[in-house]
């Protein structure tokens, strides 16, 4: 059992070592100048919902043609309207996505790119302007923001003209980078072309 003058002694002892965690904690931030950062905009209740819902209608419908192929897999008449609008989709396919926002700029789309479902089902996405990785959330590409490590594009610089400038990146040298080249670059021209061979 603990008796009073302990109790006191361990109370003191815990409040002076939060004080001092908090001294360094301060005296590093002034040491490095940093400021604490409020990330505005948390992804709201109702993005997250809508989104868990469109997954789930992709999951169930996607289920539902398995069953249904399964069950009749050569008289099917909803499969072979699928697979017929499935190809016409693949000869022109539909611009889910609203806008991006590459870097500090927001922009809006006019054609469709190769994005996966549960990406291009969302009106807006986030994409990092140096290693072009996407996220679904204004919090997450903030944070990615700060921790991501590339600050210039990979690749030669070819032009300049202000605060505009283009490289030229070499695909035998930037394989990482590349296997997914023309994401944002697509949503902006139709007839963009890969140009990776495997």
């Amino acid at each position: 059992m603990v008796g009073r003058k302990e109790k006191k002694r361990l109370l003191r002892s815990n409040a002076q070592r939060e004080r001092k965690i908090l001294q360094r904690a301060q005296l590093f931030a002034r040491r490095n100048s940093l400021k604490p950062t409020i990330l505005p905009n948390p992804p709201q209740e109702t993005h997250i919902q809508l989104e868990r819902e469109v997954q789930e209608h992709l999951i169930l419908s996607t289920r539902l043609q398995q069953v249904e192929q399964k069950a009749n897999p050569s008289t099917n008449l909803i499969s072979d309207t699928l697979a017929t609008q499935a190809d016409a989709s693949k000869e022109a396919p539909v611009n889910n996505l609203r806008a991006i926002v590459f870097g500090e700029w927001e922009m809006q789309t006019w054609y469709a790119s190769m994005y996966p479902p549960e990406v291009t089902c969302l009106p807006l996405i986030y994409i990092c302007e140096f290693c072009l990785t996407y996220m679904r959330y204004n919090i997450a590409y903030r944070r990615h923001r700060l921790r991501c490590k590339r600050k210039f594009p990979p690749g030669n610089e070819i032009y300049r003209r202000g605060t505009l400038s283009f490289f030229e990146v070499d695909g035998e040298k930037q394989k990482v980078r590349l296997l997914f080249p023309s994401g944002p670059i697509k949503l902006m021209f139709s007839s963009m072309k890969s140009s990776l061979s495997s």
